[in-house]
């Protein structure tokens, strides 16, 4: 079992990032979806 295993979220974390393009995404994009992250339940 890794330390990241034991967090439930980090799947999700996971899926949303290889989700991300991050070569074309702009400082805002990310901001925003880290946003949208942590305000979703």
């Amino acid at each position: 079992m890794s330390l990241f295993d034991a967090d439930p979220k980090h799947k999700e974390v996971e899926q949303m990032l290889e989700k991300i393009d991050i070569n074309t995404i702009s400082p805002v994009e990310a901001l925003l979806k880290l946003n949208e992250f942590f305000t979703n339940p």
